[in-house]
Order: C-alpha cells, then sequence, then structure tokens
C-alpha cells in the first residue's frame, strides 16, 4: 500500500513522534498552503491514485472528501486525528480502547493501527445546499452546539463542557426566549415540519460520539439522523453525568432521506468543525449521498 499525507504545515513539521510514524509507513508528505489550503488538497487529489492520509482535525478531512469528490477519485482516504477538534476519530472508529479523551501520541497510534489493517468501507456523506453554493460534509451543527465550536477554539479550550458554560444563552434559561428553527423532515413515509423552538440541531451521516453537548448517535444507514436538542438548563443539568460518560441526552431524533431547514439571522451553523453560515437568513437543503468515499475505517 502507498500512501500519501497532507496537513497543514505546524501539524506535519513540528511533530517529531508523527514525523517517524509517516516515515515508517513511506509515507510522502505535502503541507498546505496557508493561503489557499484547498488549492494544495485539489492538487494532490488530482494527482495520485495512492491512499490519501488526511492528518489534521475535521477541517482537514473535510477538505479531501470534498476534493475527492469534486474530481470524482476513488482513492482511499485515512486519517491521523491530531487536530484541534477530532470527531473523525469516532466516526471512522480510529480507537483502541484508550480513554474518552486521548492523548494526541494515543491518537496517532490509534490512527496509524487503523491504516495499517486498511479495512477499507464505503461510507455515505452529507450534501449541503445555501446561497446557491454546496459543500459536502460528515456532519452539521446547527445553534447552539457551533457556537459552542467556535468559543472552544477562541478561548483554546480541549475540552466542549468549559465553552459550554462560557456562552449558555439566555433562552436556555427561559425556553420561551428561543428563536424558532423550522426543520423540514422529507422521505417516502414521512413529510412533517417541526417548529417548535429549538436550542440546537445536529445531522450526523455516521456513527458520531462527542462529549457534552455534541453527542449524536447512530445513524440508520441511507438516512439522515437530525438529533434535536430542546433541553432548558434545569432539564440538561440532570443529563450532564450522562453527557459526560458519552451518552445520549438528545431531546427527540428524526430519520429522513431529506433535511430542509430555514436558518435564523441570529443562528450559526458549522460543518465538521469548520463554520459554513454566520449571519443572516438562510436555507439550508441537506441530502445524502451513499456510498460516496472509500475510507479506511476501524473495525467495531
Amino acid at each position: 500500500m502507498e500512501y500519501v499525507a497532507i496537513g497543514k504545515p505546524s501539524v506535519l513539521e513540528n511533530n517529531e513522534y508523527l514525523q517517524s510514524v509517516l516515515h515508517k509507513i513511506n509515507a510522502v508528505t505535502h503541507s498546505t498552503d496557508a493561503q489557499n489550503p484547498q488549492k494544495t488538497i485539489d492538487d494532490l487529489v488530482q494527482s495520485t491514485d495512492k491512499t490519501i492520509i488526511a492528518v489534521g482535525g475535521d477541517g482537514m478531512l473535510n477538505g479531501v472528501m470534498n476534493s475527492v469528490i469534486k474530481y470524482n477519485k476513488k482513492n482511499p482516504i485515512a486519517v491521523i486525528a491530531c487536530g484541534s477538534g477530532n470527531a473523525a476519530q469516532w466516526n471512522y472508529h480510529i480507537y483502541h480502547g484508550y480513554s474518552p479523551v486521548p492523548t494526541q501520541r494515543q491518537r496517532i497510534d490509534d490512527s496509524l493501527a487503523v491504516i495499517l489493517e486498511n479495512n477499507q468501507e464505503e461510507r455515505d456523506i452529507l450534501n449541503t445546499t445555501y446561497r446557491n453554493k454546496s459543500l459536502y460534509s460528515s456532519w452539521l451543527s446547527i445553534g447552539y452546539s457551533a457556537d459552542i465550536i467556535f468559543e472552544r477554539e477562541e478561548v483554546g479550550s480541549r475540552n466542549y463542557f468549559i465553552p459550554a458554560l462560557r456562552i449558555i444563552p439566555p433562552s436556555a434559561f427561559f425556553p420561551s426566549k428561543r428563536q424558532e428553527i423550522p426543520l423540514q423532515l422529507e422521505d417516502s413515509t414521512i413529510n412533517t415540519v417541526i417548529t417548535k423552538p429549538l436550542l440546537a440541531v445536529f445531522s450526523a451521516s455516521v456513527e458520531y460520539f462527542g462529549h457534552g453537548i455534541m453527542i449524536s448517535p447512530h445513524t440508520k444507514r441511507g438516512k439522515i439522523t437530525a438529533t434535536v436538542y430542546d433541553h432548558s438548563v434545569w432539564s440538561a443539568i440532570p443529563c450532564l453525568p450522562l453527557a459526560l460518560l458519552g451518552k445520549d441526552v438528545y431531546s427527540s431524533q428524526y430519520y429522513a432521506n431529506i433535511v430542509r431547514i430555514r436558518k435564523p439571522a441570529s443562528i450559526a451553523v458549522e460543518a465538521d468543525g469548520e463554520r459554513l453560515v454566520n449571519g443572516g437568513e438562510c436555507d439550508l437543503t441537506i441530502q445524502l449521498i451513499p456510498n460516496a468515499l472509500n475510507m479506511i475505517v476501524g473495525k467495531k
């Protein structure tokens, strides 16, 4: 198996242990351009049929996924999870018995073990269209859960719990103050619109586990999971011990082929850890693209 690895210069060049791991598997490394990282990724994807290792967090993997789909390539995609956010580590079963919050070295070791197993599986992906744009992603977060991620990056926190406490909105205490997030679900059996005030909406195309507020359970194959959080602070407090143990504390969950959302002006949207839409109202249509990627994943 031949590998090429791509990541930010700050990730690839400042971690001697990571460099030794990549050297061990004879991976040719490519650093992204600071001004235009996606162009570096696009150029690499177009030029190779080797297994591509996305080195970093969810944003780096998102860039590789979007490029592979854009150029209709079939490269196997692997992950070395060592970014600020590592949902991909859980999405693709890159763990071998470590604690729920492994160290970076443990993440690298786990990632390498999965790569060497070379267990390739076809995986679904979300396609979100908005404002005449389109983006592929593994997951999408809207509302409070999206705000937590950006607050986490702003304060440099290593977990989600402290940022979640820092930015608790008034609507968490007083549900009557929440803005409505109209959520329309469509498939062959249902066509319903949910318009109650929601604290957050979280959609995932793959199995996802997170910490604290960011939790989404297994998805059904061929369906999008829309996970709705409708907790107030008062109802959420009893759930915190479960959330910290990685248990599901969502209010309700729906499965659909298409999810349509009217985003209020003040609500943030993020995809794979990157801000997708900030200010202004926006209509989003989320569809599932089945078997879009050939991922190297850990065995369950």
